[in-house]
């Protein structure tokens, strides 16, 4: 977790489209569910070459009564963590997920982690400076309990598997249908070698600085109509 920078963003909106009915506790369902879905990789996009121990990522998205359904694919070397309680900063430690999100107009947004090991970490701040100015309390004013969204992670040899729900009832500012709507979104990675002090850091977003909290540079995603992977 990096500086805030305002809100603003002048791209055009990516199409994310429904997804038809799929059994979320069956990985291999929610793989296939996904298999042509509006799709995202990870880059470094702030860095002129890659860091040597970069590794791919990507999530492909959908959407379903007023949620936004994710599925994200991690290529690891080294799967580890130690996050063991509920909105601890295990960031600072091991490998996490996460997933920033704005609802369009509004200035306030959610950041939600994600160990290997399913341990979760979810915040909301007000507005893109909140973070900035919280001074010796740090993230403590901004800890919530979202048992709403969906956030579940499976381990397998040399990758690590997401899935998500983020309801618009999570998100500040959001309006339902969520049709027709736009958000934006940012997916971002800490990934941390055995024993490693310093993450390789990635996004979906194009940042200019390593900084996930630079919304001006999170990508717009728009509900549409019409299922995507027919």
């Amino acid at each position: 977790m990096t500086e805030n920078t305002p809100a603003a963003t002048a791209r055009a909106p990516v199409a994310c489209h429904p997804l038809k009915p799929f059994d979320t506790k069956d990985w291999s369902s929610i793989a296939k569910a996904f298999e042509g879905a509006t799709e995202f990789t990870f880059s470094q996009h702030w860095m002129p070459i890659k860091d040597e121990s970069f590794r791919p990522a990507r999530v492909r998205m959908g959407w379903r009564d007023d949620r936004l359904l994710y599925f994200a694919e991690f290529t690891d070397d080294n799967i580890n963590t130690v996050a063991r309680e509920r909105n601890e900063q295990f960031y600072r430690t091991g490998d996490v997920f996460e997933i920033f999100a704005g609802f369009t107009g509004d200035p306030a947004y959610i950041e939600y982690h994600l160990s290997p090991n399913n341990v979760i970490l979810q915040l909301r701040f007000p507005d893109s400076e909140a973070l900035k100015n919280a001074g010796h309390t740090g993230l403590h004013p901004f800890f919530i309990m979202d048992d709403n969204a969906v956030l579940q992670a499976k381990v397998e040899e040399g990758r690590w598997l997401i899935y998500g729900e983020l309801p618009a009832d999570s998100l500040p500012g959001a309006t339902k249908p969520i049709e027709g709507t736009v958000w934006q979104v940012s997916f971002c990675r800490y990934d941390y070698a055995a024993g490693g002090t310093s993450p390789v850091l990635s996004s979906t977003s194009l940042h200019e600085q390593a900084s996930y909290h630079r919304r001006h540079e999170w990508r717009p995603i728009q509900f549409r109509s019409g299922l995507e992977n027919q």
